[in-house]
């Protein structure tokens, strides 16, 4: 599957949200859906494309439809369950803000460190 930079940045922005929301270690993702830390690394970070099939096996680790990682489609959800035994739920609109928050630290770092 070809993708573009655009698609898998944000695929990977969306991954590294959605596990960060959840406390889930880059490990324990890893271990759950037989990969390699570093391969699933390499996954968040863009550094390897993701295919469908391994989208998949992400998406049913977290629990929810694959087209929420591959198009960010936050907001066709009332809310996003967090599959903990708390149950945190998260409003869309929330979890949107704390994206853009995420992008903007990204973005400010990748400037940093350009400079140094």
């Amino acid at each position: 599957m070809h993708q573009t930079k655009i698609e898998i940045e944000k695929v990977s922005e969306n991954l590294r949200v959605l596990r960060m929301l959840r406390g889930i270690k880059v490990e324990s993702v890893a271990k759950g859906i037989g990969i390699t830390k570093s391969s699933y690394s390499n996954i968040e970070t863009g550094k390897t494309e993701i295919t469908l099939s391994r989208l998949q096996d992400i998406a049913d680790y977290f629990q929810i439809d694959y087209n929420v990682i591959l198009h960010g489609h936050l907001d066709n959800y009332q809310s996003l369950t967090v599959g903990r035994s708390d149950e945190l739920i998260i409003d869309s609109k929330l979890l949107q803000n704390i994206v853009n928050v995420h992008s903007s630290i990204v973005e400010l770092v990748e400037r940093i460190t350009q400079k140094i």
